[in-house]
Formats: structure tokens, sequence, C-alpha cells
């Protein structure tokens, strides 16, 4: 025996592919727009280093990501004592613009960490955003958080 759908089954049914060929258009948008956003935010931090007068960097993790470093130091700790003491070197925070699945660009911030030391925290989130979305105002306000919960670590008493 066939079965039978009601009108408003039918219409739901309608309605849901035609949101998902919407969505599945919009993640196509992004996908294909990261090449363009993650030329923005690369003049964007550029721009914020010369300013700065930084010299860390920022480089492509992956095709998919983009990290702004502030890259290695000497901690001021000492591992062992003697001639076999070694410096425990300090790893500097990232903020990192990641495309996720979707096409959407989730920031993140990743605070700096001693090996035996301080240990290497959680990812800190503070956006996802449409590629379109991500202006050069906020990569200076993402820029602006970020040397916030940096100088917040340096200054924690732990």
């Amino acid at each position: 025996m066939p079965v039978e759908y009601s009108e408003d089954q039918i219409k739901k049914v309608v309605a849901f592919k035609e949101k998902q060929s919407r969505i599945n258009r919009e993640i196509s948008d992004r996908h294909e727009h990261w090449s363009i956003t993650k030329k923005h935010i690369t003049d964007c931090l550029e721009a914020i280093k010369k300013r700065l007068a930084l010299t860390d960097t920022y480089n492509l993790a992956s095709p998919r990501e983009l990290q702004f470093t502030f890259g290695k130091t000497n901690s001021g700790f000492t591992n062992g004592e003697g001639e076999s003491a070694s410096i425990l070197t300090k790893i500097g925070g990232c903020l990192i613009y990641r495309q996720l699945y979707n096409g959407k660009i989730k920031v993140l911030i990743g605070l700096p960490y001693i090996d035996r030391i301080r240990p290497q925290q959680s990812l800190i989130e503070i956006a996802v955003l449409g590629p379109r979305d991500i202006s050069q105002q906020l990569v200076a306000e993402h820029f602006e958080a970020f040397l916030e919960k940096i100088t917040d670590w340096e200054e924690e008493d732990e």
C-alpha cells in the first residue's frame, strides 16, 4: 500500500530542500571567498606589525588557517643544574583565523606556554564570522583582544 503524504508534509519537505540548497550555496561562496579574506587579514596584520614595529610573524599553518605568532623566546627558566642545564623556551601566543567546514572563520587566541612550567591551555574562541564580515576594524579589534589576553597571561600570579 503506497504511503500518502499530506499537503503540509510535502510543503515541509520542499521548504527543507530549498533551505538546504541555499545553505549549500552560502557554504560554497564562503569557501571560495577564503582566499580573498586570507589576503585581507594578512594585509591587516602586516599593517599592524609595521605600525607597532613588531618582528613577529604570521604564517599559513595550513591552507585553511592563518596564524600570527609571537614565536619562541627564552623563558628565564632552566631545566636541570650545572652543565646539563638547558634553558626552557617560552612559546609565544598566537592569533588564529581558521576556516571551518561550513566556510565560516573561527577566530582563536592561543596563550603562551612554557613546557613543564606553565602548560599549554585550550584555545580561546573570540568570534565566528563569515569571510565577507571580516573588516580591517575587526582584525584590529581581534589583535587588541589578543594583546590583552597575552598581557593578562604575563601578569598572572600563578
